[in-house]
C-alpha cells in the first residue's frame, strides 16, 4: 500500500446566505462568522502492519486537530465572510483517498452542527434557511512523511548480528512494538458563534431518534425545493405525534368492549367476499381504536405545549401554537400527501409560510430533545 503520510486539508465549508426569496439585484444576507479560530481535535489509533516485515505492526495514538475559522470582508473584521475555512491536520494513511475516508464523517459531523446552530440564531426562517456544506473541488491537501513510521522503518532496516553458543551467525530484526505520541492543544475559542455551544452539540452522544431528527432537518435546509423541504420536516412532526402521544391529553372514545361489539354488529351486516370482510373490519378496527375525545390538530398543539413550545415569530408576529395553526399545517400536508380535494377551495397556508414555521417547531423539537439528553448525561 506504500508508506504512511501525515496528510493535512484545507476545505471551504459554504452556506447559502442570500434571502431565498429575494432576487440577484435586490437580496438581503444572513451571514455568521467566528472572530478567533475555533480548535479541537479528535483521538484515533493507528495499528499498521508491515508488509516488508510481516508479523510487525507500528500500533499508534494520534490525534487529528481540526481548526474552525472565516475571513473578513472589512479591515475592521465586522462583517464575516460568507463561508467558513476548516483545517484539519494530522491525517495518517497512505494516499489522499484513505485520509478522506478517515474524516469524512467528522466533517459530516461539523456541518449539521454548523448548520443547526445557524438556524437556533436564525430569527427570519422564512427568508433564511442556510445549509452548511463543503466544497469538493477546492479542497487543498498537503502531505509529509509521518515521522514515527520512517523512523520505525529506519530501524527494522538496521539489522543487529551476533553468534550463538554453536558458533551460527544470526541477523535479527529489531522491532519496537508501540509507539505513543500525545499532542498537546489549546482551545482559543471566541467569536459570533458560541464556543460551548458549538463544541457541545458537535460532541453530543446522540442516540437513533435525535439523529434521525436531525438528519431530517439537515436535509430541510438550504436551497431544496420547497415540497421537499415540508415533507422532511413534516416527518418530524409526525415522529413527535407518536413519541409524545402521551402529552396529547386524549382519552379514547371506546373502549375495546365497544369496539368489539360494534365489529360484531357490523360483520353481521356484511355480504361481502370473506378476505374482503375481514379487510373491512381490520380497517374498522384501527380507525374505532385511534378515536380519541379531540382531533389531531388539538393533540398536535398539546403536545407542542408540553414541550414548552407555546408560540413562534413569523415576520415580526407572533403565532400561537394552537388547534388552528396546527391545523392549517395539517390541511396543508393531506393537501400535498394526498392531493386532498376537498381542501382545493378552501384557502390554504403558502408553503414557504408553512415550511419557516416547521422550521422553527422541530427545531426547538430537537433542542428539547438535545436538553433532555444533556440532562440524562449530568445526572448519571
Amino acid at each position: 500500500m506504500g508508506r504512511l503520510g501525515c496528510f493535512s486539508a484545507d476545505i471551504i465549508l459554504r452556506y447559502n446566505s442570500r434571502d431565498l426569496n429575494g432576487n440577484e439585484e435586490d437580496s438581503s444576507e444572513f451571514i455568521m462568522g467566528v472572530k478567533e479560530n475555533i480548535f479541537w481535535k479528535k483521538a484515533y489509533t493507528i495499528n499498521e502492519p508491515l508488509e516488508d516485515y510481516p508479523g510487525n505492526s507500528i500500533i499508534a495514538q494520534e490525534e487529528m486537530q481540526f481548526c474552525l475559522s472565516c475571513g473578513w470582508q472589512n479591515e475592521e473584521r465586522t462583517l464575516p465572510e460568507k463561508y467558513f475555512s476548516l483545517r484539519v491536520e494530522n491525517i495518517v494513511a497512505h494516499e489522499k483517498t484513505e485520509a478522506w475516508g478517515k474524516i469524512e464523517n467528522s466533517l459530516l459531523d461539523i456541518c449539521r452542527t454548523l448548520s443547526l446552530q445557524l438556524n437556533i440564531h436564525n430569527c427570519n426562517k422564512q427568508s433564511f434557511q442556510p445549509k452548511v456544506q463543503w466544497e469538493n473541488d477546492s479542497i487543498n491537501w498537503s502531505v509529509k512523511p509521518y515521522e514515527p513510521y520512517e523512523s520505525l522503518l529506519d530501524k527494522l532496516s538496521e539489522p543487529v548480528e551476533y553468534v550463538d553458543q554453536n558458533g551460527m551467525k544470526h541477523i535479527c530484526i529489531q522491532v519496537q512494538s508501540k509507539i505513543e505520541m500525545k499532542v498537546s492543544t489549546s482551545c482559543i475559542l471566541y467569536g459570533y458563534l458560541d464556543k460551548n455551544e458549538f463544541l457541545s452539540l458537535l460532541n453530543l452522544e446522540i442516540d437513533e431518534k435525535l439523529k434521525f431528527l436531525i438528519e431530517e432537518y439537515f436535509i430541510a435546509l438550504g436551497s431544496e425545493n420547497m415540497n421537499s423541504k415540508f415533507f422532511h420536516l413534516f416527518a418530524i412532526i409526525e415522529f413527535i405525534e407518536k413519541e409524545y402521544a402521551g402529552l396529547a391529553g386524549a382519552n379514547k372514545m371506546l373502549s375495546v368492549e365497544n369496539v368489539n361489539e360494534v365489529l360484531q354488529e357490523i360483520k353481521g351486516k356484511l355480504h361481502s367476499e370473506a378476505d374482503k370482510s375481514k379487510q373491512i373490519l381490520s380497517t374498522l378496527k384501527g380507525n374505532l381504536s385511534r378515536m380519541t375525545d379531540i382531533g389531531r390538530a388539538q393533540k398536535l398543539a398539546n403536545i407542542l405545549n408540553r414541550l414548552k413550545i407555546c408560540n413562534l415569530q413569523e415576520c415580526g408576529n407572533e403565532v400561537a401554537i394552537d388547534k388552528g395553526s396546527m391545523q392549517k399545517l395539517i390541511d396543508l400536508r393531506n393537501h400535498y400527501f394526498h392531493g386532498d380535494s376537498g381542501k382545493e377551495n378552501e384557502k390554504l397556508l403558502k408553503i414557504d409560510i408553512a415550511v419557516a414555521e416547521l422550521m422553527e417547531i422541530c427545531l426547538r423539537v430537537i433542542q428539547y430533545k438535545i436538553s433532555d439528553i444533556q440532562l440524562q448525561n449530568e445526572i448519571v
